[in-house]
């Protein structure tokens, strides 16, 4: 029996996701936290696997979830991986990032023309997979001119 869920349906009946148990689940796209944690619990009955596919664009509670405290992060798989060698000595879980320049069939103006759309953020997390909330400044209205004081205030002390 294969069961699709959908963040939306999951929006309008959130109970939907408990108490169901499952081999396996796959998410194309990160989901609620919550959506998340219902479905993985239906894993235990049959310790079963997940994986996710997505751009990190949203939910960021996902780095936590699937980047292990090592930090075990795989950049663009080698051919003939073993995934099972990866979690030796670290768990379970581990990421792999892609780039989008490791698709053969992009072509180089291709990409150049979407990259010219992004700002820093974007770039770091559209071409490179890096998670949205780890790239750039993380105060994203930080201003060097504006937050930096090269001379103390009128009336301060320099120290």
């Amino acid at each position: 029996m294969l069961y699709v869920d959908t963040v939306e349906s999951y929006k309008h009946a959130n109970m939907s996701a408990e108490s169901s148990y499952w081999d396996f689940f796959h998410l194309d796209e990160p989901c609620p936290r919550p959506m998340f944690v219902a479905h993985k619990r239906g894993l235990v009955d049959r310790n079963g696997k997940f994986w996710v596919n997505c751009t990190p664009l949203s939910e960021m509670w996902i780095n936590d979830e699937f980047v292990p405290p090592d930090r075990h992060v795989v950049e663009a798989a080698p051919e003939g991986l073993e995934f099972d060698k990866l979690a030796e000595g670290g768990g379970s879980r581990f990421m792999i990032t892609w780039s989008i320049y490791d698709n053969p069939y992009n072509s180089k103006e291709a990409i150049a023309e979407f990259e010219a759309g992004l700002n820093r953020e974007e770039r770091e997390c559209r071409l490179h997979g890096l998670p949205l909330n780890m790239a750039g400044l993380i105060y994203k209205e930080f201003v060097y001119d504006l937050h930096v004081l090269c001379d103390p205030p009128a009336g301060w002390e320099r120290v």
